[in-house]
């Protein structure tokens, strides 16, 4: 299973890093961590859009 990086992840919801990583510390999105980094997957986004959130894929 493949893992996107934040740059990565905000570019297929159609938003800035910063945002998306405010998102994770507000519990918004689901993530993994490794290390100081966060990490989505295909799961995660698209769980994200599909509760009302932005961006399609």
């Amino acid at each position: 299973m493949p893992f996107y990086s934040t740059e990565e992840a905000a570019k297929i919801l159609h938003i800035a890093p910063e945002v998306l990583t405010r998102k994770c510390r507000n519990g918004e999105i689901t993530f993994k961590r490794s290390g100081r980094k966060y990490l989505f997957s295909d799961a995660d986004i698209n769980n994200y859009i599909s509760s009302g959130g932005v961006g399609e894929i």
